[in-house]
């Protein structure tokens, strides 16, 4: 599958709106597609690679706007049941 193709199907934010992304929206796009780039058969999964590009941009420290960033126990949570899931 051509990587422009990939792109364009991990793609989970902004599909059908015009409106410009957040940047969490667009790290969560981007780390969705490198998700997929290494497991393609999450294509035909829409949630997990979500959940697990959520999980990764959390583990990186991604800094959310002031209130918003889960705290450290629900992180432990969604690491827990990531596992379990394996």
């Amino acid at each position: 599958m051509p990587l422009s193709v990939l792109e364009e199907e991990s793609s989970i934010f902004g599909k059908d709106s015009e409106k410009p992304l957040t940047r969490c929206q667009m790290e969560i796009n981007e780390t969705a597609f490198a998700v997929r780039n290494e497991d393609v058969s999450l294509l035909k999964r829409r949630n997990e690679p979500f959940d697990k590009a959520k999980l990764k941009i959390d583990q990186e420290g991604f800094q959310y706007k002031k209130g918003s960033r889960p705290d450290q126990k629900s992180l432990v949570r969604k690491q827990l049941m990531t596992h379990k899931i394996r």
